[in-house]
């Protein structure tokens, strides 16, 4: 496991045992400012898994790529939007390498980290809206296109009633235009939606 220690400035790896117990890694990697979202890739084509995190201190994200011990070698921050509150690792142009989406709750954004396949990112310059409060994101193909679009889910809109769901449509160039946004139903219909999860449920 992979956790991020906001007031540290770093990431705390846990080792498994294989017994359901985990050890820590011995060095801590240094991140951004106020780490607050962690997810897992590979970003540099070596089958060894790395992280990237988001800084809401410094509106960046980090590259944590990983050496196959249990440490992690961070790289320069990239850019994102104001305040960085999530991410989520896809292939949004289409080049089989990962790229990241991070939302940013200070500008209601999503930022597209492009990959270049060594486990540096680009922004893209254009940054599509979302509802107001982005928390949480997720990749799926929401309109059988075979191209990633996203899901995000908005919180604490006490001023505009409950959170909202905005669905991003990608293009396959890394463009995501936003294609509609709805209320959750009643079951999910709260003001504080923090996290969201993307499966083959069918009905």
């Amino acid at each position: 496991m992979a956790v991020t220690n906001e007031a540290e400035n770093t990431a705390t790896v846990l080792l498994g045992r294989g017994d359901g117990t985990f050890t820590a890694s011995a060095v801590d990697p240094r991140t951004g400012t106020g780490p607050n979202y962690i997810a897992v890739g590979d970003f540099n084509g070596d089958g060894i898994p790395d992280l990237a995190v988001t800084n809401a201190g410094d509106n960046t994200a980090t590259a944590l790529l990983g050496n196959g011990d249990g440490t992690f070698t961070a790289l320069v921050p990239v850019a994102t939007g104001s305040r960085p509150s999530s991410l989520v690792v896809g292939d949004f142009n289409g080049d089989g390498i990962s790229d990241l989406a991070v939302t940013n709750a200070g500008d209601n954004t999503v930022k597209v980290l492009l990959g270049h396949g060594d486990g540096t990112f680009t922004a893209t310059a254009v940054s599509p809206q979302t509802d107001i409060g982005p928390s949480s994101v997720a990749v799926g193909d929401f309109n059988a296109d075979g191209i990633s679009d996203l899901v995000v889910a908005s919180c604490c809109n006490y001023a505009y009633g409950p959170g909202k769901l905005a669905i991003l449509s990608g293009d396959g160039t890394a463009a995501l235009r936003l294609w509609q946004v709805s209320r959750p139903t009643m079951a999910l219909n709260s003001s504080r939606l923090r996290t969201l999860m993307v499966t083959g449920f069918r009905i």
